[in-house]
């Protein structure tokens, strides 16, 4: 019924008054052929006019009522469904894709501001341990170097903790003014080999870079910011005789970098979670590595920045394979 009435208003939009003044019209003419006075024609008319008047107000408060009555019963929780009118589906339907969207980025901020406080309490905590320890004299001088060592590496993790949120939160603001400029990904993938090589060679971990030189328009900081933490991850989380492959080349017309492991692997029900802030699939051998959990996070982050986009393949115990492409 709703519906018939709103598309009857459509369709007889501005006859009624029309109808109006061609009823004021037919009263002068009439006038004129029957030859009554003017005056009475013009009260005539006015009274015309008058009851045309009170019939509209009448009749457009009633047809008003009756169209905005489903919008006011519009479920703000669900405003996509439920609206009679085709005209406001595409605004109710973005409406509550924006509802979606404020509730997801409401529970991520809930889930890193818990995390952050976890992740700082714990080192904190054990450097306050090991520190009271050592102020009390309850710790035998031949151990004192080896306690010294854990609030250094702890303290360690904190700063680079830190370090990692402050990359985030640059990351999340969005930084438009920062121009992009040439940047040749063969080199910044061999740059961070031979920066990584004492880690890899820690881990007993051989690594190769191949492909060819490829330019592309990017914010150099990142990009090799994003290349670093894949490569120190593929190596970090690799097996001991492992290797890691760098390759570096082109996709439809973008650059595409692709890193290779043979290491651990990653199970096929976290891979959809390794993007998350903090997510880690082995926590304790995160811990032990000096993984903040933000890694693969700021790496998500840059990539779509840079409108790129980024792919995961992985088999546990047969090592992960990232594919960058922008």
């Amino acid at each position: 019924m709703r519906k018939k009435i709103y598309k009857k208003m459509l369709i007889l939009s501005g006859s009624v008054l029309g109808g109006f003044a061609a009823g004021g019209a037919l009263i002068l003419y009439l006038a004129w052929c029957f030859k009554i006075p003017a005056a009475i024609a013009a009260a005539a008319e006015v009274i015309w006019l008058v009851i045309c008047y009170l019939i509209a107000v009448k009749t457009s408060g009633k047809m008003t009522k009756k169209i905005v009555q489903p919008i006011q019963k519009i479920d703000l929780k669900h405003p996509e469904k439920g609206c009679v009118y085709e005209e406001m589906q595409p605004i109710l339907l973005r409406m509550g894709r924006q509802k979606k969207m404020r509730q997801k980025n409401e529970k991520l901020r809930q889930e890193f501001s818990s995390n952050v406080s976890h992740e700082l309490k714990t080192p904190l905590t054990s450097i306050s341990g090991y520190a009271e320890l050592l102020m009390n004299g309850m710790v035998p001088p031949e151990d004192v170097p080896s306690f010294s060592a854990k609030i250094y590496n702890e303290a360690g993790h904190m700063i680079r903790l830190i370090d990692d949120i402050i990359k985030l939160s640059k990351l999340d603001e969005r930084p438009t003014e920062i121009e992009k400029e040439p940047v040749d990904l063969y080199e910044m993938a061999t740059d961070a080999a031979n920066r990584l090589e004492m880690l890899a060679k820690k881990n007993r971990v051989t690594m190769h870079v191949e492909g060819a030189h490829t330019e592309i328009q990017a914010i150099p900081q990142m990009t090799e910011e994003l290349i670093y933490n894949l490569c120190e991850n593929a190596i970090k989380y690799n097996k001991t005789g492992g290797s890691v492959t760098v390759t570096v080349g082109q996709e439809n017309d973008k650059g595409k970098i692709v890193v290779k492991d043979t290491g651990i692997g990653i199970p096929e029900k976290y891979q959809d979670r390794v993007f998350e802030r903090f997510f880690r699939v082995d926590k304790s051998h995160s811990r032990q590595i000096g993984g903040t959990g933000l890694g693969l996070a700021i790496v998500k982050h840059i990539v779509e920045y840079h409108g790129g986009d980024i792919r995961l393949e992985s088999r546990q115990g047969h090592g992960t394979t990232f594919t960058v492409v922008m």
